[in-house]
């Protein structure tokens, strides 16, 4: 077999329908299979991910490797490892990809082959979705996803734009210098920082497309803010020379989480009466409810940034030290180098046409 140029990651948990069509979306990839492989790490699924893989491996180059769930960065990292690979292209299990994708961000390596470049690509909303007003809004108007409205072809970019589910970069840049830090769930952005110490630059191509193929709520999006605002902190005692985007002094924090607390359930079911009411208006919906929806929206997005930022620091009120990253030794990274190269590895459950089934599975204890 062919060494692949391009290693596609994707850790998932619990998601095997939505899995089924992302892995179905490399189908048709205009890359030769010859060319790329897809690793899939299961992060202790309890579903039918493993069934998914067994139906969609005869048709793909699908590597399947399963650990206890431990979480998106240690999937990542054992996907990292895993990966044979000079490029690494991390993907997201909700996310289908564009027929181009792979092609596209291949090239752009070989146009760009310093090690430190990585490059992020174009998600958009899939568009059979139907786009409810907190999806318009995240995207197009507060840009807290997807915020690619101020960058142009080629643009470099500085370490915050190393988003994962969308981003590639090459291997041997992650293997020499840094890797994803299990102790945050914030870990595209924190590792983004670290890699910039070593140089790291991030360039936006919007051909390499995907599209996310499931809708967001309102309540959903508030929970993501909660869980940003925690890792803030927690990012912030890690790298304390660090200047988070959004972020705020202690002092400062507290104001604010005290005068938005008192009526921060009001609001929250101020937004779901004003939901229902843009649904029953619709077609003809007024300028005016849209207005309120999106002033309500920003205003409960940073409410709940700070209210999981103090609930962080006084978590950890008392600590007397910065929260440290695990950084794997270079003796241990060379170690599981050497046991890779020597096959003794663990091996991935691989099914494809041209080969027997292997009956090895990874499965972390």
């Amino acid at each position: 077999m062919p060494h692949p140029s391009i290693s596609v990651i994707i850790a998932t948990y619990n998601r095997a329908d939505l899995l089924k069509k992302c892995l179905s979306s490399f189908l048709d990839q205009t890359l030769s299979t010859d060319h790329f492989e897809m690793i899939l790490i299961d992060d202790g699924s309890n579903d039918k991910t493993k069934q998914i893989f067994r139906q969609m491996a005869s048709n793909l180059p699908l590597k399947y490797f399963k650990q206890n769930h431990t979480g998106l960065s240690a999937a990542r990292n054992l996907g990292l490892f895993a990966a044979e690979g000079e490029i690494l292209l991390f993907f997201d299990d909700d996310d289908l990809a564009d027929k181009n994708l792979l092609g596209i961000h291949l090239n752009l390596h070989r146009k760009y082959p310093d090690l430190n470049t990585a490059v992020l690509g174009y998600t958009d909303w899939l568009p059979t979705l139907r786009i409810t007003p907190i999806m318009y809004y995240i995207t197009h108007i507060g840009q807290h996803l997807f915020s690619y409205l101020s960058l142009d072809n080629e643009m470099i970019l500085d370490f915050s734009y190393f988003w994962g589910g969308r981003s590639s970069c090459k291997k041997e840049f992650l293997i020499k210098h840094e890797i994803f830090n299990p102790l945050t769930t914030w870990d595209d952005f924190e590792l983004g920082y670290r890699l910039s110490n070593h140089g790291l630059k991030v360039l936006f191509c919007p051909g390499a497309v995907s599209y996310m193929n499931r809708e967001v709520t309102y309540h959903e999006f508030c929970k993501r803010c909660h869980r940003i605002g925690k890792e803030k902190f927690r990012v912030s005692k890690m790298h304390p020379n660090l200047k988070i985007p959004g972020s705020w002094g202690i002092q400062e924090a507290a104001k604010k989480w005290e005068n938005a607390k008192r009526i921060l359930e009001a609001r929250t079911k101020q937004v779901t009466l004003l939901e229902e009411e843009y649904k029953n208006s619709l077609p003809n919906v007024s300028a005016a409810i849209v207005l309120k929806l999106f002033n309500l929206y920003e205003w409960s997005f940073q409410s709940f940034y700070l209210k999981g930022y103090i609930e962080e620091m006084n978590q950890q009120k008392g600590t007397a030290h910065a929260v440290p990253y695990r950084k794997i030794p270079k003796k241990d990274l060379d170690y599981i180098w050497r046991k890779k190269k020597s096959h003794k590895y663990p091996r991935a459950l691989s099914l494809s046409t041209s080969s027997k089934v292997s009956t090895g599975e990874y499965s972390s204890s």
